[in-house]
């Protein structure tokens, strides 16, 4: 099947299914035909008028089938092939060997074609005809109403046992690849429901501009952060990092490169700290940072100074150098709380503390920033 199913509506897929069925339901008519004209000139040939009958009957009711789906009647074309070929079977098999006869071999694939191409009902109709026929045959032979003699084999019944079983293989091998088509189409579509998923739990997440963990995101892994540093009796910390004079870059420059800045900064911080920190985006020019297994508050006071160098370094943008730099306020667990809501407060205010020092600087909450803090707002 050519048509990519991962793009297409319902109605389009029930469209092409619609159409291969037409296809293979041609194929099988022409191939059927073909072949009980193939076995009805060798028994011809032979000079055995036995079945001419049944091969002229079977030739006029498939001519038929063709005309109705010729016609979009594809339903009535079906029935008419899978009832056709039933009951030329059936008479084949009454006329000549019974249920020793070779005919037999063709009501499996009639069964297997019915299976994928008609109802439940039509199914189960060919189901129950023949094993009423096979019964009604056995009790015939049993009891003497009718008796099959088993004729010596000839030329034309080896030609006849390989038609049944070409038609069959053939019939049998176009059913696998349609599965196959179908099993590599649910695949595909099982890897692009998969994909989606994936994309939206990504984007429930993460920051969509920057990739980075969103809030949601960091309020978890700080969660972990906290649990690792009770485990190990160590410290944690949750820095607040905000850009300095950002918004006059989105003036000048526009906001797409206010964007790419934002993409920029977020490369750059990432690429400082360690694998098991984690650096998020709160929104607009701020950002978060969770440090765990600390050991020192000195060590915190390092890698924020290392992070406010990074950033100071020009970022290019469409060839133009823009310089920037950053605040940076830091809340300690446990000394300033275990939370992370109390956490994200007073990193903020620590945060706003650096900038009214002068920006570019780190600042440590504490009972003083908070006073001071309070002062500038009165």
């Amino acid at each position: 099947m050519p048509e990519d199913l991962g793009h297409m509506t319902d109605a389009d897929v029930d469209l092409v299914a619609s159409r291969l069925k037409s296809r293979r339901l041609l194929q099988v008519l022409v191939v059927t035909m073909i072949g009980l004209a193939v076995s009805g000139t060798i028994n011809l040939i032979e000079g055995d008028w036995t079945n001419l009958d049944v091969h002229v009957a079977a030739q006029v009711a498939l001519l038929c089938a063709l005309w109705a789906l010729r016609k979009a009647r594809f339903a009535l074309a079906n029935t008419v092939l899978l009832l056709t070929a039933t009951a030329s079977i059936s008479v084949l098999v009454w006329q000549n060997s019974g249920l020793r006869d070779p005919a037999m071999l063709a009501y499996p694939a009639i069964l297997a074609f019915a299976s994928r191409m008609g109802g439940r009902r039509l199914f189960v109709s060919l189901l129950a005809m023949i094993l009423l026929f096979v019964a009604f045959v056995g009790v015939a032979n049993l009891q003497g109403w009718h008796v099959n003699t088993v004729p010596g084999h000839t030329p034309g019944s080896v030609v006849n046992v390989s038609i049944v079983l070409s038609l069959t293989a053939y019939l049998l091998w176009l059913m696998a690849g349609d599965l196959q088509v179908a099993l590599a189409s649910l695949k595909a579509e099982n890897e692009r429901v998969r994909r989606a998923h994936a994309q939206i739990e990504f984007l429930a997440t993460h920051d969509p501009l920057t990739r980075l963990p969103n809030r949601m995101l960091a309020r978890d892994r700080f969660s972990q952060v906290i649990a690792l540093a009770r485990r190990h009796e160590t410290m944690a910390a949750l820095a607040f990092l905000d850009l300095d004079n950002f918004k006059d870059v989105n003036d000048s420059l526009g906001h797409p490169r206010g964007d790419e800045l934002l993409r920029m900064v977020a490369d750059r911080l990432t690429d400082i700290l360690r694998d098991s920190d984690t650096v998020c985006r709160q929104g607009g020019d701020e950002f978060l940072i969770l440090l765990g297994d600390v050991h020192a508050v000195p060590d915190v006071a390092h890698i924020g100074a290392k992070l406010l160098e990074q950033l100071a370094a020009p970022f290019v943008l469409d060839g133009l150098e823009v310089s920037t730099s950053g605040s940076l306020g830091v809340a300690m667990y446990p000394e300033n709380g275990a939370d992370f809501d109390e956490l994200l407060k007073k990193a903020d205010i620590a945060m706003y503390c650096a900038k009214n020092a002068g920006r570019n600087v780190v600042r440590f909450f504490n009972e003083t920033t908070v006073d001071g803090i309070d002062a500038m707002r009165a």
